[in-house]
């Protein structure tokens, strides 16, 4: 039994750890050289070493929460049987999301507000007036937030149910493919990168890499990566019926390799990283593609990759595929190697790592709205927004949220 345990560890650790990096993204974004303004605001102190990390991991969190979560749907569905599965994902997905976009992304839309539109009104006077807006058009200015990867974890559920009632041999092919990674890391490894790479290149040029598309109120998607976050739900579907939890070895060899997995992310991220900021502005994000594609102008496209400027978005979406698959067998390895025993840290981190998803990104934003004015480094702004947005979440969380019955099953 102790060796069931440890064996699933090391994956609430890394679930935890994943969650750690979004809050840590979210405080860094206002300070990135490159990407703040992709942000809900822009500080005038930013640090390319920030877009460093921030490449890293906007490459990894959110592709390996959804390969997690796919890893873990089977195992819920088959301890609570359909009806209560769906109890607990409507408990513990549209709960949050109800009350996440009506209340929490609320004080996001405020913060925003008042650092672009410079209001002076209070939180509750613009939550009532403006952000839920009753007098006429509810729900009109509502955004999404962080709050999109769980109507996007519950669509992305729904489809592989409804896979498993009416094509259910398909998810046993999907679990054999990856049962021939699993024999074979090196060659799947490959694959899976060469697939990834297709996802994200044909997304880059049909939608541009940083834009959200969907329908209002809150129901958006980031157009480049919901293709590749959805491959990797369904390759943690496919490792679970591939046999994942009852592979006796398959632990070992992964703790085992943890030395080769680590020096392929340093140079794959490198090389990702490098050329990306490199060209940054000369080709790595060109969108040219896109209104050859809406023409419908196919030979355009293809003369536009061979005689201009559309390799270079290609090589770049082929590195991050590449990285993105070598990221998550490195940190299943180390995380298996060195954190797959009873530890506090890791077991409140991860035990909280839900709630914190949930509550940090208005805290992220204020504290940013603070630090604005001030004439510190960016990597001090970035350290003390990304202190404070973390501590005081877990503390929230674990303090207080996490004692009141009804929320504890919720989180």
């Amino acid at each position: 039994m102790q060796r069931e345990v440890n064996r699933q560890l090391y994956l609430d650790y890394i679930r935890g750890f994943m969650v750690l990096l979004v809050v840590l993204d979210h405080s860094m974004h206002a300070y990135s050289q490159n990407y703040s303004d992709f942000w809900f605001m822009s500080d005038i102190n930013r640090s390319t070493l920030i877009d460093v990390w921030h490449l890293h991991n906007d490459a990894i969190m959110m592709p390996f929460l959804l390969a997690l979560a796919g890893l873990f749907v089977f195992v819920s569905l088959e301890r609570r049987g359909y009806i209560g599965f769906l109890k607990e994902r409507v408990l513990r997905l549209g709960v949050p999301f109800v009350i996440g976009v009506t209340v929490v992304a609320g004080f996001v839309a405020y913060n925003k507000a008042v650092i672009r539109d410079g209001i002076l009104k209070g939180f509750f006077d613009f939550w009532w007036h403006d952000y839920l807006h009753w007098e006429n058009s509810p729900f009109e200015n509502f955004i999404m937030g962080s709050f999109w990867f769980l109507y996007y974890l519950a669509l992305l559920t729904a489809a592989v149910l409804i896979l498993n009632l009416v094509l259910p041999w398909s998810l046993r092919a999907l679990g054999a493919g990856m049962q021939a990674v699993f024999r074979r890391p090196v060659a799947g490894f490959i694959t899976l990168s060469l697939i990834s790479a297709v996802i994200l290149g044909a997304s880059d040029m049909v939608w541009g890499a940083h834009w959200w598309f969907g329908f209002k109120p809150v129901f958006y998607l980031r157009r480049a990566r919901f293709l590749i976050e959805g491959f990797c739900f369904f390759l943690g579907v496919g490792a679970y019926f591939a046999g994942f939890f009852k592979d006796q070895d398959l632990l070992k060899r992964l703790s085992d390799s943890w030395t080769a997995w680590l020096l392929a992310s340093l140079v794959i991220g490198g090389l990702y990283t490098t050329y990306t900021l490199l060209y940054f502005y000369d080709g790595a994000y060109d969108r040219g593609f896109m209104p050859l594609i809406q023409e419908g102008d196919w030979s355009g496209v293809w003369t536009y990759i061979t005689e201009g400027q559309g390799i270079y978005p290609l090589i770049r979406t082929t590195l991050l595929g590449f990285y993105i698959m070598v990221l998550m067998p490195m940190y299943l390895s180390l995380f298996a190697k060195f954190l797959n025993t009873p530890k506090p840290f890791w077991i409140s981190l991860a035990a909280c790592s839900y709630g914190i998803y949930i509550v940090h990104e208005p805290l992220a934003l204020w504290m940013h709205v603070k630090l604005y004015d001030l004439d510190i480094p960016a990597l001090l702004k970035f350290a003390i927004s990304g202190g404070f947005s973390l501590g005081v979440s877990w503390l929230l969380v674990s303090k207080v949220l996490l004692k009141i019955k009804p929320l504890r099953r919720i989180l």
